[in-house]
C-alpha cells in the first residue's frame, strides 16, 4: 500500500512539474532608454541592450529581440523611444506580440544618475515603474543587475496584470454571439496564405480558425472556390518562424495581415494585423500555435467592424 501511494504522488509531482514548463511565457520587449542629456545617450543604449541581455537569461521570460524590434516597429516610421507610453502600449504589443514594454530613462541629478524604469502591460496599459540610483563611478553591470531584480520582483508580483491567462475561447464565442445578437449573417469566404520562413507549410492555422470560429458563431462559409459568390470576402497573409530554443522548447513568432471586404461594391470594410508567439517542443508544432493565436484578435476586430458598417 505504501508503495502505490507513494507512486501515485510521484505521478502528482511530475504532473504539477509538466504543468508548471508548460505554462505560458511572460513575452517581453526592451524599448530604448532615453537620457536627459546628450551625454547620457551612449550609456542609456547601452544599459537597455544589457537589461535586455539579463531578462533573457530568466526562466519563463521570452525576449523580443532588439534587432527584431527595430525591424518591425521601423516598417511604421516611429521610434522606439517615441512608444514608450500607456496610451500605445496595445499598438505595440499588437506589432510586436510582446506582453510588455519595458523602457527607462537616465536622469542626471546632483552628480548622481538615476535610471527611471517602467513596464507597461500592453495588454491593460498598467504602468509599473522602479528606481535604481548610482554614481558616476558605479560599472553599467551593477546598474543592470540591479535594475532587472527589481524589474523581476515587479513581474512575480504584479503577475495578473501583466501576463493574465489567455481569454476562454467558450468566453470569447459567447461574447461574440452577443455582439451579433439580432445581426443578419452574410456568406464569408476566407482565403489566408501562410509561410513558415524555415519549413514546409502543412495546413493553414488562421484560414482553419476563421473559418472553424465563423460557422460557430452560424455564419455561412463559403469554400474558396466559390469564393466570388460570397457577401464578405475575408483575405489575408501569414507568415511563422522559429525563435529562441531553451532546452527541450523552442519559441516561434507569428504575424497575421487580413482585410475584410464586400463584394458588391469592394467596399474595404476593414484591415488590421496581429503578432504573437508561442513554445513547444516541435518548432513546426509552436509555429502553428503561434499562427493561431493570431486569429483571434484578428477575429474580434472584424466582427466589430462588420457589425458597425450596418
Amino acid at each position: 500500500m505504501n508503495r502505490f501511494i507513494t507512486l501515485i504522488l510521484l505521478s502528482c509531482i511530475f504532473s504539477y512539474s509538466m504543468l508548471a514548463e508548460e505554462k505560458e511565457p511572460l513575452t517581453l520587449a526592451v524599448l530604448d532608454f532615453e537620457s536627459s542629456e546628450e551625454r547620457l545617450e551612449p550609456k542609456a543604449e547601452a544599459l537597455a541592450d544589457l537589461v535586455s541581455a539579463l531578462l533573457s537569461a530568466e526562466e519563463g521570460i521570452w525576449m523580443v529581440e532588439r534587432a527584431e524590434l527595430d525591424d518591425i516597429l521601423g516598417e511604421q516610421t516611429i521610434s522606439l523611444s517615441g512608444l514608450a507610453k500607456p496610451g500605445t502600449a496595445a499598438q505595440v504589443g499588437n506589432l510586436t506580440g510582446a506582453k510588455v514594454l519595458v523602457t527607462g530613462k537616465l536622469i542626471d541629478s546632483a552628480g548622481e544618475t538615476i535610471v527611471v524604469a517602467k513596464l507597461i502591460s500592453t495588454q491593460s496599459s498598467r504602468l509599473f515603474g522602479e528606481t535604481v540610483t548610482a554614481t558616476a563611478e558605479t560599472p553599467l553591470s551593477e546598474i543592470g543587475t540591479a535594475l532587472v531584480a527589481k524589474l523581476i520582483a515587479v513581474m512575480k508580483r504584479e503577475s495578473a496584470i501583466l501576463n493574465p491567462p489567455s481569454p476562454n475561447p467558450e468566453t470569447q464565442l459567447t461574447a461574440w454571439r452577443e455582439l451579433l445578437e439580432g445581426y443578419p449573417r452574410p456568406s464569408i469566404s476566407v482565403h489566408i496564405t501562410e509561410e513558415d520562413l524555415r519549413q514546409p507549410m502543412i495546413d493553414p492555422a488562421v484560414e482553419t480558425e476563421f473559418q472553424k470560429t465563423l460557422l460557430a458563431l452560424d455564419f455561412e462559409v463559403i469554400d474558396t472556390a466559390s469564393a466570388k459568390t460570397a457577401d464578405i470576402a475575408i483575405t489575408g497573409e501569414a507568415f511563422s518562424q522559429p525563435g529562441a530554443r531553451r532546452g527541450q522548447l523552442v519559441s516561434a513568432r507569428a504575424r497575421t495581415e487580413v482585410k475584410m471586404v464586400r463584394t458588391r461594391d469592394d467596399t474595404l470594410l476593414a484591415s488590421d494585423r496581429a503578432t504573437a508567439g508561442a513554445i513547444d517542443t516541435s518548432s513546426a508544432v509552436a509555429g502553428k500555435a503561434a499562427l493561431q493565436k493570431t486569429a483571434r484578435p484578428l477575429i474580434d476586430q472584424l466582427l466589430h467592424a462588420l457589425v458597425q458598417s450596418q
